[in-house]
């Protein structure tokens, strides 16, 4: 082949692929175009003249939309509730799935007109038994039909017609699924314990055989809880902190626990046996109480399909309403072993409220003291007048009445409280000379000492007895690590400990 010929047949190659490039962006345009055209309104109505909307299924169901003056108020847009087949005021239901379906049906516009149809086409486009009708019914009495038929063979889309109109038109998918929704769709899709932190008084957990973990909240100022207020004290002898944080996630996990279905009240008006849910006699079982005497208890029962083993039973104490719920959300404390992460540290406590923090070890006692030097009227002038903060005291600081480096005695102190808690103390045997023993003496004389003292297991693991109970095993190095740093501080050092 010529150079010359190649070059004709490439040309001409280009050319031809550039005409079809004209003609499809031209189809398209004019598709476009013609889209535009025939999309038409087919509502236009303000929602402050609408009385109701109810919808009405292909099997009966049916239920209206009406503004929910309770929760409206002048200076913020409507809102809107849910009556259930005309039954059920007080159901919980989707206040933003009321107001969207409000909006979607008095602002319709139809993407595509299929032009003027003929009654016997019913049939083609699910127009003959409609999967709903939705009706608008005005402040004046006057009524609008809107029916929706079944959805187009892409699925994006749904055919229907509007009174006053033989034409079938398309709609969004977004708008026929909205319409087309079933009462159970209406109602709320997330459960909510409505409740934060500071405002729960106590919190109740029983699973299998009644086992119980018990949370409650002590509202009395405490030495030894500056840094939360909430106590476990089951399955435990001993009431130990639980951070704060760690709580507040426990009850946000609760605060979004997803409804994958409903049972009850049934929309049917029929009974509801607990038993036939396993919720006359509940794996699980929540209660949480509030500072203000309000109570929330929630049970769950049985799987919903034994072979998959994902949702469960639950049942709402205030309501009655029975929820099928996701049951990895709610059994996390199945083993209460997922509180010890909670509850980190032997001992929390402020260094500025604790008088003396005594050690034995190796038949030696050392003595850890802070001791208050209260400021004069004038010390406290002087502060002001340097521009300093004004305190009452200062603290010194001796370790077996010597001075030390500040920074040493503050990390020798957090070693003393850093003592990580590693697990659950099931009997083990033990020494029966403690490795350690501290005992932390409070500013304060109606606070009682904390006294840990800690027995080698072995060379790994020490039990922790918190005055005189023992719960909790330790690490061995953990408990040497403060040994260790009396004497490196004595030397002259600093500990070599991270809290």
């Amino acid at each position: 082949m010529t150079k010359k010929l190649r070059s004709i047949i490439i040309t001409l190659s280009v050319g031809l692929i550039a005409l079809v490039a004209y003609f499809v962006v031209d189809y398209i345009i004019q598709n476009q175009q013609a889209d535009e055209v025939t999309k038409v309104k087919l509502t236009e109505f303000s929602a402050s003249n609408i009385a109701s909307l109810k919808v009405t299924l292909q099997d009966g169901q049916y239920y209206y939309i009406t503004e929910n003056a309770d929760a409206s108020s002048e200076d913020s847009t409507v809102s809107y509730k849910v009556t259930f087949n005309g039954l059920y005021e007080g159901l919980a239901y989707s206040a933003s799935s009321a107001k969207s379906m409000m909006t979607y049906a008095c602002s319709l516009t139809a993407q595509r007109d299929m032009g003027e149809t003929d009654e016997s086409e019913y049939p083609l486009y699910g127009l003959d038994n409609p999967q709903s009708v939705v009706t608008l019914t005005k402040m004046n009495g006057d009524t609008f039909n809107i029916y929706v038929g079944s959805s187009t063979n892409a699925g994006s889309s749904y055919y229907c017609r509007v009174d006053g109109s033989d034409h079938v038109y398309i709609i969004s998918g977004a708008h026929g699924e909205m319409f087309t929704r079933e009462p159970n769709d209406m109602r709320i899709t997330q459960f909510s314990v409505a409740v934060s932190p500071e405002n729960v008084a106590s919190f109740l957990w029983r699973y299998g055989e009644n086992k119980e973990i018990y949370v409650y909240r002590e509202l009395e100022e405490s030495v030894f809880n500056p840094f939360t207020k909430y106590f476990v004290s089951s399955p435990w002898a001993n009431e130990m902190p639980i951070n704060g944080d760690t709580f507040s996630e426990l009850l946000n996990g609760l605060d979004v626990l997803y409804i994958n279905d409903y049972v009850t009240p049934k929309l049917d008006g029929s009974d509801v046996n607990l038993a036939d849910y396993g919720l006359d006699d509940p794996w699980g079982y929540y209660k949480i109480t509030g500072t203000d005497g309000t109570v929330q208890e929630f049970s769950f029962g049985d799987y919903t399909d034994d072979d998959l083993k994902y949702y469960c039973y639950m049942l709402d104490h205030a309501t009655n309403d029975i929820y099928t719920v996701a049951r990895g959300r709610v059994s996390f404390l199945e083993e209460y072993k997922a509180l010890t992460v909670t509850t980190p540290y032997i001992v929390n406590a402020y260094m500025k409220d604790i008088q003396y923090l005594t050690a034995e070890f190796d038949g030696k006692t050392s003595v850890l003291e802070m001791k208050r030097i209260y400021l004069s009227d004038e010390e406290k002038e002087e502060l002001e007048n340097a521009g300093e903060t004004v305190v009452d005291y200062n603290t010194k600081v001796t370790l077996d009445g010597v001075t030390y480096d500040s920074y040493s005695m503050s990390m020798l102190y957090q070693c003393a409280t850093g003592i990580l808690i590693q697990g659950e103390y099931k009997g083990y045997e033990h020494e029966e000379t403690p490795m350690l023993k501290i005992t932390f003496q409070p500013f304060d004389a109606d606070e009682k000492p904390c006294v840990i003292e800690y027995y080698k297991i072995d060379n790994n693991f020490c039990a922790a007895y918190i005055n005189g109970t023992c719960d909790f095993i330790v690490s061995v190095k953990a408990v040497q690590g403060y040994i260790d740093g009396v004497q490196i501080v004595k030397d002259g050092g600093t500990p070599n400990y991270v809290v």
